[in-house]
């Protein structure tokens, strides 16, 4: 479903390739984007690294170079934003290597790109996000399951929450309505802190840690784990470990759904944290002796 733009190449010079773009683009890979020496020479064969604009972008622009092509590819869920810059990657691209770029059985030169930037402009651009939605809608409507579109900060999650929710929507502008969903996923317009997803090995589960007195992202994992301070042994082994399916129970009215996973929950007072922590101990499973 994603659109891709390639490039036919015997290389590809990565510092010439995002020059214009370094002042605005973050990378995925940070490293490509540090020191300029990090940015000298062309791209490897069979590399892939993908770019975003922090507080923008709804899911990165991937670009690879492989088999002698160059590609740019704005992904599902991509906002007109994302669009816009894989279509610059691309011309941009054509241009340092002298050569043209093909979408499907379209062939665009290097020295027509007036006709390339025409022929995606936003009104194809937006036939392209009506058609990624419908299909993502009717995957999840028919197959009853998530699914996970990788965003620059975190995963964003489709599932039955989500389709209850555009269902409501115009068809014809249900892919508004997603890249906004996403973009306040990867980018929420309130204070908070995101705890860092701890993962253990025996048994294999993951935690997030819920403290008291801060808003909070919390991610998709398996438990949320709410302790006050630092994770000792000790504060590990007296925390209370809620399963994510018991969330919503627990957190009431203070928990917003971003999307089917990730959730804002507001602030517990610290001065309460104890009769929370009371009421928590009621949904604890522990993961290491639960079967």
């Amino acid at each position: 479903m994603a659109l891709t733009y390639h490039v036919p190449a015997g290389a590809i010079d990565v510092a010439a390739l995002l020059e214009p773009f370094v002042d605005q683009v973050a990378c995925e890979e940070a490293d490509l984007l540090g020191e300029p020496a990090d940015m000298r020479g062309a791209m490897r064969d069979g590399v892939f690294f993908r770019l975003y604009m922090p507080l923008v972008s709804t899911r990165s622009i991937e670009l690879g170079f492989e088999a002698g092509r160059f590609s740019a590819t704005a992904q599902v869920g991509a906002s007109d934003d994302d669009h816009v810059l894989a279509r610059q990657l691309a011309a941009r691209a054509a241009t340092v290597a002298k050569s043209s770029i093909a979408v499907g059985v379209a062939t665009y030169s290097h020295r027509d790109l007036a006709r390339f930037e025409t022929a995606f402009g936003a009104a194809r651009i937006r036939e392209q996000t009506r058609f990624e939605t419908a299909t993502l809608v009717a995957a999840v409507r028919n197959e009853q399951q998530v699914m996970k579109l990788d965003g620059p900060v975190r995963t964003f999650h489709f599932g039955p929450r989500m389709l209850s929710e555009i269902l409501t929507r115009d068809a014809a502008d249900r892919d508004l309505w997603l890249t906004a969903r996403i973009h306040a996923t990867q980018w929420p317009e309130v204070d908070h802190v995101a705890p860092d997803i701890l993962e253990y090995d025996e048994p294999r589960f993951t935690a997030v840690q819920w403290r008291p007195g801060v808003r909070h992202l919390l991610e998709s994992c398996d438990y949320y784990m709410l302790a006050a301070g630092e994770l000792d042994d000790a504060a590990l082994a007296a925390a209370v470990m809620v399963p994510a399916a018991e969330l919503s129970d627990l957190a009431g009215d203070t928990l917003t759904w971003l999307d089917e996973r990730n959730a804002i929950l507001e602030p517990v007072p610290v001065a309460r944290w104890d009769a929370f922590l009371a009421r928590a101990r009621r949904f604890h499973r522990d993961p290491f002796t639960t079967p």
